[in-house]
C-alpha cells in the first residue's frame, strides 16, 4: 500500500485517497476486532492454565522495543499509510509495555487468586485501550485528507 500511495506517478488522486482511506479503516477495524477478541479470551480463560510467564515477558519486551523503533521511524512521515502505521505501532508499543508490567507483577505476586484477577483485569484494560485507539483511528479526519 505504501508503494502505491507514495508513487510520484500516481495520476488518479481519487484512487490514492480511496487506498489511503481503506488502510485507515482496515487498521482501525482490525484494532477494534483484536480488542474484542482479547476481551473474550481473557474472560473465557479466567483461572485457566497459563503459559510460560518468563517467555511471555521476554517477548513483550522485545515487542515493545521493536514497536517503539517503528513508531519513532514512521511518526514524522508525510505518507498517510505510514501515519496510520505509526499510530498502530504506538498502540502496540504501549500495550507491550503494559503487558511487560503485568507479567512482571505476575512473577512477583505469590497469591494465585490475585494473579488470576490481575491477569483478567489487565487483559481487559489492554483490550479497551486497543478498541479505543482503533476508534480514534477510524474517526481521525486528518488521515484521509
Amino acid at each position: 500500500m505504501y508503494e502505491l500511495t507514495a508513487g510520484k506517478d500516481l495520476s488518479n488522486d481519487t484512487r490514492k485517497a480511496r487506498l489511503e482511506s481503506f488502510v485507515k479503516y482496515f487498521t482501525g477495524l482490525s484494532m477494534c476486532l483484536s480488542g474484542a477478541v482479547m476481551i473474550y479470551v481473557a474472560v473465557a480463560n479466567f483461572g485457566g492454565e497459563k503459559g510460560s510467564v518468563l517467555t511471555s515477558l521476554i517477548l513483550a519486551i522485545i515487542g515493545a522495543v521493536i514497536n517503539a523503533k517503528l513508531y519513532f521511524n514512521y511518526r514524522k512521515m508525510e505518507n498517510v499509510v505510514l501515519s496510520v502505521q505509526a499510530k498502530l505501532h504506538r498502540v502496540k508499543m504501549l500495550l507491550d509495555c503494559f503487558m511487560s508490567f503485568l507479567l512482571l507483577m505476575w512473577m512477583l505476586l505469590p497469591i494465585e487468586a490475585v494473579r488470576s484477577y490481575a491477569d483478567v483485569i489487565g487483559s481487559v484494560l489492554i483490550s479497551i485501550y486497543l478498541i479505543w485507539s482503533g476508534i480514534r483511528v477510524l474517526r481521525d479526519k486528518k488521515v484521509t485528507q
